[in-house]
């Protein structure tokens, strides 16, 4: 991940309506030491009960990470719509409805933590 989309994804794992969805990969954070973001574990419920999940956020360049992001979005926006850059220019950009521009991102991940940042104000 990028520094820029580490930080999102930090923010992301910070905030108390987000939930850890088994199957995501989470990345250690560690600022300072040779393994941060860089050892990845798989979410499970034990994963989830062992206390250790809140030293680590999402890897967002990890699909089925991204996939559990958007399915939290989509559980309160069900018709949110993904564009990707080749539609929109330069950024994925996420509606709700035809026009009503909910977020963009850099990357696939980045746009579906925007929104879901976005929608959790």
């Amino acid at each position: 991940m990028t520094p820029a989309t580490a930080s999102i994804a930090r923010r992301l794992s910070l905030h108390p309506a987000w939930r850890w969805m088994d199957g995501a990969n989470a990345l250690r954070w560690a600022p300072g030491l040779r393994d941060h973001l860089t050892v990845g574990y798989r979410v499970d419920e034990n994963l989830r009960r062992s206390g250790f999940i809140g030293e680590l956020v999402p890897d967002l360049d990890d699909a089925a990470t991204i996939g559990t992001v958007e399915e939290q979005v989509r559980a309160v926006i069900p018709q949110a719509v993904l564009w990707p850059p080749e539609n929109t220019g330069e950024s994925w950009v996420i509606n709700f409805g035809i026009l009503d521009h909910l977020a963009e991102g850099a990357t696939r991940g980045e746009a579906w933590v925007n929104a879901f940042l976005e929608w959790h104000k």
